[in-house]
């Protein structure tokens, strides 16, 4: 088969008249299914323009849950249209699976809504069925197959078609007015989705039969089957949609909908934790034959496309040959037994017509029928019972008549026993239950118009209080009507009148008894309750008036002598017991004037009395608490209220000593406070602690001198370690000695003079330290700088804290550690391819060929012929040496030491100057007060225009040091750093060379052999490791 624009990729289903492919619409590259309808051979073109007008009918529909056309054509003898492809499956296999109560309860209502959308535009299905029900991906339901019936019912064949009496449906889903080919409307899709929801709540369709034919006239004839007992919430909407007349159906698939929703909203019907299915699996095994004709008409239908054609001459008469089903049988043969296979027709008739006769209401008649019908079948059972039943309804009939004449006498109890004996017999016979009815309202009535007149006369009674017989009236008026309210309402306003009179009499004899014993004011509360009750009684108003005058006489006679009582606990300052005296003599006497006044005075006396212990009481807690300002002025104001309480005045005096006391010693803590100076490192701190120790003689709790005496001691400590840290053990003795002074027993004195003492001896080895503080710097030289070199490229380096030492190391130092360990210098030893130390010949002339490496010298005697001594700097020493040198050091005196970096060596030069010298700018006099160098005095061309007074090397110390305290940075003699030479200034001024790196080493600082040039911060020079040299030394740096 070829569709132009289509490829088919398979078969989805076939019908009579048409089958459904899935193809792929080439164009628009998307699935589709495409209905073909079978070529027709005996059928005119008529029906092909049917069917595609069917498509362009569906088209027009656009509604999400009704399958979307996307074109309709006719291609040879095809024709055909393409529908949106629905995978979902359809509710037929949905019901077989199983279902959810919330899911079959989305799916019928989105049905409705989609027939809801095409009813409203003159469109009815005519088909629906499961099978006609798909899902899309998402589970919607769309309604599909609106075709054929449409398209039939517009054509011009029609009339033709309706006098062959052809209708159109699917037999298990048509609506009674299909299968009577009776004009259709939007009730007829409605009925059968009520045979869909049927279905799909139970898993079985409501009519089932081998007979086609027998099938349909089911939905005419047999009532729907009761839902299950746990599905009997949906009942009402089912008996809506199913009922045979259409006027007892919804009106519209909108009623339906709305019916589905408000069921919802009442129950939401909770889960029964299994997750219960609305639908159970449909058996797969083929339905069983019902009972009913066993006329088979199948040759009677004509099949064609899924619809189903039927003669109705042929209906008519198989509905008189069909016997009745038990909804429609007669009321008086409900329940007869069955008829035996073999009965006889003459029986059967005898039974249809008797009853006939019964149903006009000729029993009698009917009953002689049953009567000729047993002589001819005398063992009938069914004739038997009939006949049975007939007689007791005669019966009944004769006794209604009765009962109606006896009603009419006014016997209508009588009338209702007679008719209660008939209904005994035929519970059903209209008549009979009419009549009950009658009787029983006109029963009702008499006694409602009795019950009315005892009501009456017994509130006549109650106002005449004559309650005994009022209360025998209600009881016999409830004796006729036990129902009527009002009179159980009057019946209990009684016994409540009875009970009150009861009271009340009660009352009466109790006042009398105890006024007889004295006690009027019991008696008088006795009658008091006794008028609530009842406020006019004349017994008891009588007594009340006697009572208050005898209460009255006894009250003056009582107040006189209270009086006197309160005057003398006024006197005595006993306010409360005097107002408590006042009040319960107002009590009896409330207007009493003297009374009134005693009372007001003992409550305002009391008021003040209590005002002043109370500020008593806060004055003295203020007081232990040390607040005195605020305790005197509390006992101000408590003396301002009661001037003459002597305990106010005395505490008073008290506080006001304590203050002058307290004022007192605060003017010697200010004074102590003056004198004390917290700067590190403390002076005299003695004359501090004498001050405030005399302070606390005074107030041995003051905790001001208590805080300072504290600080002075946390400061003695501080101030002594923290010298002991930095060396200046000067410093650290004499905190030290003023911490053991003021506090001996201090622990801490023994632990900081056991430090002290270890300080001590390694200060003999260890160097003096410097201190140099975190900062950052311009490290280089600017570009106008005079002398300046290329490799002094000016940038920014930033430097932690560190210790430096204040001086060079000397060579006493030196000697300390050869002498400890024995070493011998690359000097000494030769080391490397040059013997001894660079130094002058011992002819020297001026010139470059004077210097040399010479054998004999080293750091014992670096220049022949100079004298040297312990303070001059050490040299002739490479800067293996020094690592030696360092690595003994930090074991003698348990610390780190190492050289400086190249960096930390010119931010500690500078100590803050941007100047070329640390000096200032110049090179001239002033440079032999800051350092010894190569001066024009002693010999040394091109060298500094002073006098320095040192041809060669000075004892270390000799010039005025930096600001940072360092002695000789520039001068004297080069200094080793322990960072590699970088030209560029990439890195390697911040660190430290890796030890066995054989790269050369960064010079610092100029010499006594340095001009100008050289003797500047930036300035640099480099030696390899092995070097040695009579001008070059080092030194330290403390981690």
């Amino acid at each position: 088969m070829d569709i132009p624009g289509y490829t088919i990729i398979r078969e989805l289903g076939a019908g009579g008249m048409a089958t459904v492919y899935l193809a792929k619409q080439m164009r628009l590259d998307r699935e589709v299914a495409l209905k073909v309808l079978k070529p027709i051979s005996d059928e005119s073109d008529d029906f092909a323009a049917r069917f595609l007008r069917e498509g362009r009918v569906v088209a027009q529909l656009q509604d999400r849950r009704i399958v979307t056309i996307y074109d309709f054509d006719s291609r040879g003898p095809f024709h055909y249209f393409s529908m949106e492809y629905l995978p979902g499956g359809t509710l037929s296999e949905r019901i077989i699976e199983g279902m959810s109560v919330e899911r079959g309860l989305e799916t019928i209502k989105g049905v409705a809504q989609a027939l809801s959308y095409a009813h409203q535009r003159g469109i009815i299905h005519r088909d629906i069925k499961p099978q006609n029900i798909l899902f899309r991906y998402d589970d919607t339901p769309v309604l599909t197959d609106f075709g054929i019936a449409h398209v039939m019912k517009a054509n011009s064949d029609t009339t033709r078609m309706t006098k062959l009496g052809m209708i159109v449906g699917s037999p298990r889903y048509m609506s009674p007015q299909q299968i009577m080919c009776q004009s259709l409307d939007a009730r007829s899709d409605l009925y059968s989705l009520g045979i869909v929801f049927y279905e799909m709540l139970t898993g079985e369709l409501p009519y089932r039969s081998d007979d086609v034919m027998s099938l349909a006239m089911k939905h005419c004839t047999e009532a729907m089957p009761p839902l299950p007992s746990h599905l009997s919430r949906f009942q009402g909407i089912l008996d809506k949609l199913v009922a045979k007349d259409p006027d007892a159906r919804f009106d519209s698939a909108d009623q339906l909908v709305g019916a589905i929703e408000r069921l919802e909203a009442a129950a939401r019907y909770p889960d029964s934790g299994d997750d219960e299915t609305l639908v159970l699996a449909r058996p797969t095994r083929k339905d069983q034959s019902e009972p009913g004709s066993s006329i088979n008409l199948k040759r009677w239908f004509l099949w064609g496309g899924g619809t189903l054609v039927l003669a109705p001459a042929l209906i008519a008469g198989y509905l008189i040959m069909t016997p009745k089903t038990s909804p429609e049988e007669p009321e008086i043969a409900s329940g007869l037994p069955p008829a035996a296979a073999n009965r006889s027709t003459t029986a059967a008739n005898y039974e249809e017509l008797a009853i006939a006769h019964i149903e006009r209401g000729e029993v009698a008649r009917g009953l002689d029928l049953i009567r000729l019908g047993l002589d001819m079948a005398p063992e009938d059972d069914r004739l038997t019972a009939l006949e049975d039943r007939t007689q007791a309804r005669l019966e009944a009939m004769t006794m209604l008549g009765q009962a109606q004449d006896i009603a009419q006498r006014g016997a209508l109890g009588e009338s209702l026993e007679m008719i209660e004996e008939g209904l005994r017999l035929a519970p059903n016979l209209p008549g009979l239950n009419a009549f009950r009815e009658e009787l029983e309202q006109r029963i009702h009535n008499d006694r409602q118009e009795k019950a009315d007149k005892l009501l009456a006369e017994a509130r006549a009674m109650m106002e005449r209080l004559e309650l005994g017989n009022a209360l025998a009236s209600i009881d016999a008026g409830l004796l006729m009507a036990p129902e009527r309210n009002d009179l159980v309402a009057l019946r209990s306003d009684v016994e409540d009148a009875l009970k009150q009179q009861s009271r009340i009499e009660d009352l009466l004899m109790q006042a009398r008894q105890s006024r007889q014993l004295g006690s009027l004011s019991e008696s008088l509360a006795q009658v008091e309750e006794g008028l609530q009750i009842a406020p006019n009684n004349p017994d008891l108003l009588q007594i009340q008036a006697d009572l208050i005058a005898e209460k009255e006489a006894l009250i003056a006679e009582q107040t006189q002598d209270l009086v006197v009582r309160v005057d003398h606990h006024l006197a005595n300052g006993e306010y409360r017991e005097a107002l408590r005296l006042s009040e319960d003599g107002l009590e009896d006497a409330p207007g009493h004037r003297e009374l009134l006044t005693r009372r007001d005075e003992a409550g305002s006396r009391l008021e003040i009395a209590e005002r002043v212990d109370a500020l008593l009481e806060r004055a003295q807690r203020a007081q232990q608490a040390g607040a005195l300002d605020e305790s005197l002025s509390l006992l101000t104001e408590a003396l301002r209220l009661a001037p003459m309480r002597s305990e106010l005045g005395q505490l008073r005096d008290e506080i006001e000593s304590e203050l002058n006391e307290r004022s007192r010693i605060a003017r010697m803590l200010a004074e102590c406070n003056s004198r004390l100076s917290t700067e590190p490192p403390l002076v005299d701190s003695a004359a501090s602690v004498a001050c405030y120790r005399d302070v606390l003689q005074a107030d041995d709790k003051n905790s001001g001198a208590r805080a300072q005496l504290d600080r002075i001691a946390e400061l003695l400590v501080e101030s002594t370690s923290t010298a002991l840290d930095r060396g200046e053990l000067t410093t650290a003795r004499d905190q030290l000695e003023q911490l053991s002074v003021s506090w001996p027993n201090d622990p801490r004195v023994s632990s900081l003079a056991e430090r002290l003492r270890i300080e001590s001896a390694r200060a003999s080895i260890a160097p003096t330290m410097v201190t140099i503080p975190q900062g950052c710097f311009q490290m280089g030289s600017p570009a106008d700088e005079i002398d300046r070199e290329d490799d002094e490229l000016q940038h920014e380096v930033c430097v932690d804290e560190f210790r430096l030492g204040a001086f060079e190391v000397t060579v006493a130092q030196f000697r300390r550690f050869v002498e400890a360990t024995g070493h011998r210098t690359e000097a000494e030893f030769n080391s490397g391819e040059n013997t001894g130390c660079w130094t002058l010949a011992r002819n020297r002339v001026q010139g470059a060929d004077d210097w040399g490496y010479e054998p004999e010298a080293s750091w014992l005697q670096p220049i022949e012929g100079m004298e040297i001594q312990d303070d001059y700097p050490v040299s002739c020493v490479s800067w293996r040496d020094t690592q030696a040198y360092l690595a003994w050091l930090g074991r003698a005196t348990d610390r780190s030491y190492r050289l400086p970096t190249e960096a930390e060596w010119e931010y500690a030069a500078r100590a803050g100057t941007t100047t070329p010298r640390f000096w200032g700018v110049g090179s001239g006099l002033s440079a032999c007060d800051y350092a010894n160098v190569a001066d024009s005095a002693n010999g040394w061309n091109n060298g500094f225009v002073c006098d320095d007074g040192h041809e060669w090397m000075a004892p270390v110390g000799q010039f005025k040091p930096n600001a940072w305290g360092l002695y000789d940075p520039l001068g004297n003699v080069w200094e080793w750093t322990c960072s590699s030479y970088d030209a560029g200034y990439q890195g390697r001024q911040n660190r430290c060379a890796p030890p066995d790196s054989d790269k050369p080493r960064v010079l610092r600082g100029g010499s006594w052999y340095s001009g100008p040039k050289a003797v500047r911060s930036a300035y640099r020079d480099r030696a390899f490791p092995e070097s040695r040299y009579s001008f070059l030394g080092f030194r330290v740096v403390q981690d």
